[in-house]
């Protein structure tokens, strides 16, 4: 993998049973909101998770420990998944780089860095687009150092990242996604990757504990 790549996880028959069941609410409120509150097309594949990788097969997640460091190639049983690549590499590196601070704050204890259950059922109600005000940006963005879900996460490293490398912040960049990080589920962020001019590609798989590059 790329550094900066997001990984997303699609659930298969071989999910382990403690995350079978959250799995199933999960596809539920994306297909509920795809559907239902947002009058589309449901879901076509079932992407359950976001990631960004760090590198050395790495990725740094918010799952129900926390933010945590995970080695796709170690996991048993193997994690199944897409993989989009940033166009730009700087952005990405600076968004892993947002990850890894994140990661290292909670390991050394200086943030809570939990999941939230409660922030992720509320994506599926939320929607709108990322403001350009950038105090509310840097504020929602350290909020996530105290409680976010997965692709919340995703999303904010990245937006922190294109503050990172933005030589003028007056005016602050235009956000990067098409929604704003605490309403973006994984599937949205899946769609929104895939989509043309998103700024990402798709650049292979997980399978087996391997990775395929295309």
């Amino acid at each position: 993998m790329n550094v900066g790549d997001i990984v997303f996880s699609v659930a298969t028959i071989n999910d382990e049973r403690s995350t079978k069941l959250p799995r199933v609410f999960i596809r539920a409120g994306q297909w509920l909101k795809m559907k239902v509150f947002s009058g589309g097309e449901a879901p076509r594949v079932p992407i359950v998770h976001a990631a960004i990788a760090v590198g050395n097969n790495t990725v740094i997640e918010s799952v129900g420990d926390g933010i945590v460091a995970t080695n796709l190639a170690d996991e048993r049983p193997p994690r199944s998944g897409l993989i989009f690549t940033p166009t730009n590499t700087a952005l990405g590196d600076a968004a892993a780089f947002a990850a890894s601070q994140f990661f290292n704050d909670r390991e050394n204890s200086n943030i809570c860095g939990e999941y939230s259950c409660t922030k992720a059922m509320l994506s599926v109600i939320r929607s709108g687009p990322g403001g350009n005000d950038l105090i509310q940006r840097i504020n929602d963005s350290v909020a996530i150092g105290h409680q976010s879900f997965c692709s919340q996460f995703v999303v904010n490293c990245y937006e922190i990242g294109n503050l990172y490398i933005s030589a003028n912040l007056n005016p602050p960049p235009p956000s990067i996604f098409n929604q704003r990080p605490a309403a973006m589920t994984p599937y949205e962020l899946a769609e929104f990757c895939d989509s043309l001019g998103s700024g990402f590609r798709f650049a292979g798989f997980w399978q087996d504990g391997v990775q395929c590059q295309l």
